[in-house]
């Protein structure tokens, strides 16, 4: 040992969590003398020096790496919010909801069920979620879920309507954990609510664990160990005596009766896989995913609060398009094309000055749906008209007269096409197609008007994505919700009682719901036409036998008809009651063996309508 001694070697991959003593080696101190030599000693201090600056560097680039962490992420990322705590609330709202699954659809049997899982799990929205909002919206979306739940237990008879009530209870979701209900939020949510069973399930199983109820480890053996003593004794003392093994026997057969008689109620491998389906997918929307799928934040970057494509005159200044020309020669065009075909159209159905060979279906059904789509694709032209660039052109104001010219001129087309379908009703009356014409054209022209808006206020893409996706789905929740067989048969049942029995056709080649069938009776009674009578009456007696039918069956299973209640329809029961009580007009004029011969007449005689 000497001033040649090499020092100790650092070792870079030291973390700070190694203790000094283990980095450094201390072989340098010689028993006879007693100290440490001084080149050792210099040796020392500067391993101490290097290693002390290498940790605190290590340290000042963790700080900077985790401050640039935070920085890069944005202000509403859900890694920076932590899920909410479990509560007691949200766990009895997912069992209650596995519950209500298993009872309303996996052993329901009807419309009624459906309605009272959709009733029920908004209840329990209320109820589970950890921070329950309570909103316009919130509250909006409650009650039209009422509606469509109403609209279930009345009359279901379309599982179109059952889906309309499902995505309310999801939008239901999407509101209570924070969520607007725009383009791109929805799909998001939806990914996340695919996600969010696995971490969910863990974040109930630590809450459990938390706040389990644990004995001591005494408690069992001073429990089991006399339990299990007593058990083995009493059997010997029973096989010993005949007659308690009688006695014993004829419970042990009680038991087992019991058991048989319970034993539909155990779950089967399905029924269980409908548990955990049920319970990931309440688990997700109460406690969805905590990253982001949001795929389309590019594309929709300004979907947020800002919609408008307005800019400061400051910061930009005016530029030529050289798409302008075109787009002002375009609008020329269509202007010029759209008058000449409205003066057609005015001259020949307005005034009633059909052309030869006029018919009605193809002038509503083709005609129409041809007007339909010329509406769509102006709304679609005008939008790729007026871009963000063609904002900033200068001559932008030209373009805008142009476009209300011809925004007047798509609002007359909507009123032919609004004539030619009314044209039809008046024809041969109502149908469901005729109803979702309506309401489709309502929706075109609710769009177009929100172009004209758009170009007005300079509002982008986005902005009219959003809204004309929720007029869509108004108008698809009106046509799944209304009662639209009662409200078209009523309206076709007045017409035939005045005298036009034109109406009587659509009775016989469309399906009908119970609800449709309320409305009949006032033929049956009242109609002078002897052969639309008689064929009402027949359908009627026909109805009437399929409702008793109805009520004196059971679920076929091994329920025993336990969940029949799911079945149970507000408009069957007052159908069934209307028709019992004129049950006698019905069979004396109708007999039984010639109730198919009178419908066939009724439907051979009203196809002249058709």
């Amino acid at each position: 040992m000497g001033d040649n001694t090499p020092s100790p070697p650092i070792n870079d991959s030291v973390s700070e969590q190694q203790p000094f003593a283990d980095t450094c080696e201390f072989n340098h101190f010689d028993p006879a003398v007693g100290s440490v030599s001084q080149s050792t000693s210099d040796d020392i201090g500067e391993t101490v020096r290097q290693i002390t600056a290498r940790r605190m560097q290590q340290q000042s680039l963790r700080e900077t790496t985790e401050l640039t962490r935070e920085q890069e992420l944005p202000e509403d990322s859900p890694k920076k919010q932590p899920s909410p705590p479990v509560t007691w609330r949200e766990l009895v709202a997912v069992l209650a909801g596995i519950v209500l699954v298993d009872v309303t659809l996996y052993h329901g049997a009807g419309f009624t069920g459906i309605a009272a899982a959709l009733f029920g799990g908004c209840m329990l929205f209320w109820f589970g979620f950890p921070k329950p909002s309570v909103s316009g919206k919130m509250l909006l979306l409650t009650v039209l879920l009422f509606v469509t739940a109403v609209k279930l237990v009345w009359c279901g008879f379309r599982n179109e309507t059952a889906a309309v009530g499902f995505v309310l209870l999801f939008f239901i979701g999407a509101i209570q954990t924070g969520r607007r209900l725009q383009f791109i939020e929805i799909p998001d949510y939806f990914l996340q609510t695919l996600f969010g069973g696995p971490p969910g399930f863990a974040d109930y199983r630590k809450f459990c664990a938390k706040h389990s109820f644990r004995l001591a480890p005494g408690i069992y053996s001073s429990i089991g160990l006399p339990l299990l003593t007593v058990i083995i004794f009493g059997t010997i003392f029973i096989l010993a005596n005949p007659s308690l093994v009688f006695w014993v026997q004829q419970i042990f057969d009680k038991l087992l009766n019991f058991f048989f008689d319970i034993s539909g109620w155990f779950p089967v491998w399905t029924q269980i896989l409908c548990w955990f389906v049920s319970a990931w997918i309440l688990t997700g929307m109460i406690r969805p995913f905590r990253e982001k799928f949001n795929y389309f934040e590019n594309e929709f970057n300004e979907l947020g609060n800002n919609f408008s494509l307005k800019t400061d005159s400051a910061e930009t200044s005016p530029v030529k398009s050289p798409y302008y020309l075109g787009s002002r020669n375009t609008l020329f065009a269509v202007i010029v094309l759209f008058a000449v075909y409205l003066v057609f159209e005015f001259k020949t159905l307005w005034f009633r000055d059909f052309p030869h060979g006029f018919c009605y279906s193809d002038y509503s059904h083709h005609g129409a749906a041809w007007l339909v789509t010329a509406l769509a694709l102006s709304t679609v032209i005008l939008s790729l008209v007026f871009t963000k660039k063609m904002y900033q052109e200068p001559r932008i104001a030209v373009l805008q007269r142009l476009a209300l010219i011809w925004s007047l001129l798509n609002f007359v087309l909507a009123i032919a096409v609004y004539h030619r379908l009314f044209l039809y009703i008046n024809f041969n009356g109502m149908t469901r197609m005729r109803v979702v014409g309506l309401l489709g054209m309502t929706a075109v022209l609710i769009g177009f008007i929100m172009v004209v808006r758009k170009i007005m206020t300079q509002r982008n893409f986005a902005w009219l994505l959003s809204r004309f996706t929720w007029t869509v789905l108004a108008m698809v929740f009106l046509n799944f919700v209304l009662p639209v067989d009662w409200l078209i048969h009523r309206y076709n049942v007045a017409r035939i009682l005045n005298g036009d029995y034109a109406p009587a056709v659509q009775i016989s080649v469309h399906p009908c719901s119970n609800e449709g069938y309320l409305t009949f009776l006032p033929l049956a009674i009242n109609c002078q036409d002897e052969i639309i009578r008689n064929g009402i009456r027949s359908l009627l007696f026909q109805k009437l036998v399929e409702l008793e039918q109805l009520r004196q069956l059971q679920l076929p299973d091994k329920y025993s008809g336990k969940y029949s209640w799911t079945k149970y329809q507000i408009a069957d029961e007052i159908l069934f009651r209307q028709l019992d009580v004129h049950r006698n007009i019905l069979k004396t004029t109708v007999p039984e063996n010639d109730v198919h011969q009178s419908i066939q007449r009724f439907k051979n005689y009203v196809y002249q309508w058709y």
